[in-house]
């Protein structure tokens, strides 16, 4: 691409980020499950979630992921332990849910 074009081409999407409503964008996603929680394992966690549940409609992904968020309770990332070993995700240790 030559720099005028690359120049052209950056000012428009320059232009575009600046008219896009991102809290829409994210408030109708299930990404934004992961926007409410600070801590990273929590987000690590429920993350995990709304990935393994995004399929079909996002009304519905979203509705399925807020039942099982609601079932690990406030703390999601003292629930679960994971592990990566090749790309594959492994649960290690389950904490029960009232110990906490």
């Amino acid at each position: 691409m030559s720099p005028v074009r690359r120049s052209a081409l950056k000012r428009r999407l320059d232009a575009l980020v600046a008219t896009a409503d991102y809290g829409a964008y994210r408030a109708a996603d299930p990404v934004s499950f992961v926007h409410a929680y600070a801590d990273p394992a929590d987000q690590e966690i429920v993350g995990l979630v709304a990935a393994l549940l995004a399929f079909g409609q996002v009304v519905s992904v979203r509705r399925s992921v807020a039942r099982v968020l609601d079932a690990l309770g406030p703390a999601r990332g003292l629930h679960v332990d994971l592990v990566v070993v090749d790309e594959e995700v492994a649960v290690v240790h389950e904490v029960d849910a009232h110990q906490t």
